[in-house]
């Protein structure tokens, strides 16, 4: 049996082996959470279509209507019409309708 203290070399790579190993956990972690990342989209949009969400006070106001989908909407509120710089929100059909409904919404073109 080999009782003799490890030399240089040995030392070296034992080291270089802890380093490795720590390597492979920090890049296991790394693929495990880009791997979870439809799981969070999913999730997400989810929220978005499920959770309830109130719209903004907008009884003076326009809403431009740019796309609609199956269960959502895109919309703009702004407060004149061809309004720049307004940011472009997603709710679900139904809540805008219900929203335009509650403020007795008109038709403009």
């Amino acid at each position: 049996m080999d009782n003799a203290p490890p030399n240089q070399q040995q030392i070296l790579d034992n080291e270089h082996l802890k380093l490795l190993s720590i390597f492979h956990y920090v890049v296991s972690g790394l693929a495990a959470f880009f791997a979870c990342i439809p799981i969070i989209h999913l999730v997400i949009g989810l929220f978005l279509i499920l959770a309830p969400q109130k719209l903004g006070p907008g009884s003076n106001g326009y809403i431009q209507i740019w796309h609609v989908g199956k269960r959502l909407t895109d919309y703009k509120m702004m407060r004149q019409p061809g309004q720049k710089a307004v940011r472009t929100q997603a709710t679900s059909i139904d809540t805008l309708e219900e929203y335009l409904k509650e403020n007795e919404a008109v038709l403009v073109r």
